[in-house]
């Protein structure tokens, strides 16, 4: 009966032994599909704030296209402004020199 128990408890142990070596098998591969997917993470995390710093980037470039496009346009209407004036001017001088001759 000891000799059987012995047994009992010899394969139990061995079972015991198994059992553990799978387990800690087993916590290796989650831990390892931890980082990777930690790894994983991070890596579309800095994707998406380079994304975010592009299209930050291409906003200020839209934004300052805009205000020099505004600003070539203040500036052509200035110019068509006094080119008007002087034209009108030139023209009265012409009505001028006419009314004297």
């Amino acid at each position: 009966d000891v000799k059987r128990q012995k047994v009992e408890v010899g394969s139990l142990q061995a079972e015991n032994e198994s059992l553990k070596k799978a387990v800690a098998e087993e916590k290796a591969v989650r831990q390892s599909e931890s980082y990777r997917l930690e790894s994983e993470f991070n890596e579309k995390r800095l994707y998406m704030k380079k994304q975010e710093e592009a299209l930050n980037q291409l906003s200020l470039a839209q934004t300052k296209i805009l205000e020099t496009q505004e600003e070539k346009i203040s500036l052509k209407r200035e110019v068509e402004q006094k080119l008007l004036e002087k034209e009108k001017m030139t023209k009265e001088e012409l009505r001028k020199l006419k009314d004297r001759s």
